[in-house]
């Protein structure tokens, strides 16, 4: 690991605890994978839990309007009109506006040319 990204990690208030004892007699891919497992080590108190919030096991189904501006590629006010113009169809709940995503791909296969 280069100098430079263990002074970065050492002025944040982590001090890293990398075993520069890397037997030499280890493959070379063994040796990378050590090095990363003791970097993720050292870096896991910067992070915290914010990877497990961004992975999620279960992809969601329902979109919101800008999410699903986003998934098509369009603004936020063309899904609406899309909505309005019963092109789309959406599910009300608790004054949310939620569009089920096999929906979404359903309209953009029926629109294929």
């Amino acid at each position: 690991m280069p100098k430079s990204a263990l002074t970065n990690i050492s002025s944040v208030g982590v001090s890293p605890k990398l075993s520069p004892s890397i037997p030499a007699d280890e493959p070379p891919e063994v040796a990378a994978l050590q090095a990363l497992r003791q970097l993720a080590t050292a870096l896991s108190p910067l992070m915290g839990d914010s990877l497990s919030r961004r992975v999620s096991p279960v992809e969601r189904r329902l979109l919101t309007v800008r999410e699903a501006a986003e998934y098509l590629g369009r603004s936020e006010e063309a899904v609406r009109h899309l909505l309005k113009s019963n092109k789309l169809h959406s599910i009300r709940a608790d004054g949310r506006v939620l569009l089920d995503k096999r929906d979404v791909d359903f309209w953009i296969d029926a629109n294929k040319r």
